[in-house]
């Protein structure tokens, strides 16, 4: 009875088994155990050319000898499976860059992962090169960038990263021209993938350009500078000339945030250019 059940079960937990796409060859003759390495039984797959870095398979052939070895697979979503030697590549300095990239961009971001491969098998990098990626491409978790050296032809390789960031949330609903405050924001962790825009980096001095729900991401073009000046107020203008401070009253002319250039009515009624620098305070440079 024992016997008769164990023969019942084992073909069940075989029959789990299923084949990815893609799989990478460190030897050129592949084994059953490198796809699967629960097997208790070992048998060779195929030869891969000496001459080949890639192989490719259609995925009912290779059922098929597993099939013939006792192994029976499901049925895989893949029509075809592909087969990559590994590379004995040294990419940590690639894998520096990488990170720095996305670093600049995304200051708070934190990395679980990385992962770079050449699309075209090498085993060496040239002594000085050029590295080139899209301009956007930190939008992304995954993407592409080339290295070259000047006048040759240049090496493609395809990059995942896994990593998230902090970034501003909405605490509560908030309304038009709302202040930004440390009880109406929060931080939360979020993938890269997460993100449409550029997320807001800073709430000092800003205010919301429209109504947001809660635990809404924050970006920042969804905020404007607070306005420190606003229209019609009596300012307070400052100016600096040969060590001396001269202060006088003016009228602005229109709302103004943190460092903003705006137009100030003096009392003769004359019209210049002054920036914000405090609340109802300016200075002429």
């Amino acid at each position: 009875m024992i016997k008769s059940l164990i023969f019942l079960l084992f073909p069940l937990l075989l029959s789990a088994l299923s084949l990815e796409q893609n799989y990478q060859f460190s030897t050129h003759s592949v084994n059953a155990t490198a796809l699967f390495p629960e097997l208790q039984k070992d048998f060779l797959l195929f030869e891969v050319p000496e001459n080949r870095h890639t192989y490719r398979l259609s995925e009912k052939k290779l059922r098929a000898i597993f099939a013939k070895n006792g192994v029976i697979l499901e049925k895989s979503h893949s029509r075809f499976i592909n087969f990559e030697e590994v590379s004995t590549l040294d990419i940590s300095a690639l894998d520096i860059y990488l990170r720095a990239y996305y670093k600049k961009h995304y200051p708070s971001i934190k990395f679980h992962k990385s992962v770079i491969r050449p699309r075209s098998f090498t085993t060496v990098l040239p002594k000085e090169y050029e590295i080139g990626i899209s301009k956007n491409s930190y939008r992304k978790s995954k993407g592409v960038f080339y290295i070259y050296e000047d006048r040759k032809a240049r090496i493609y390789f395809d990059y995942t990263i896994d990593a998230d960031m902090l970034v501003y949330k909405t605490a509560k609903k908030l309304g038009r021209y709302e202040r930004l405050e440390m009880i109406s924001v929060r931080y939360d962790r979020v993938s890269v993938d997460t993100l449409k825009r550029q997320p807001l980096a800073s709430i000092t001095y800003k205010r919301t350009k429209r109504p947001f729900p809660k635990d809404k991401i924050l970006y920042e073009n969804d905020v404007e500078a607070l306005p420190l000046v606003k229209k019609g107020s009596n300012v307070l203008v400052s100016i600096k000339s040969a060590g001396v401070l001269i202060q006088f009253n003016a009228i602005a002319t229109k709302d103004g945030g943190l460092f903003d250039i705006i137009a100030i009515k003096k009392i003769d009624g004359t019209r210049v250019n002054a920036k914000v620098t405090g609340y109802n305070q300016m200075e002429l440079e």
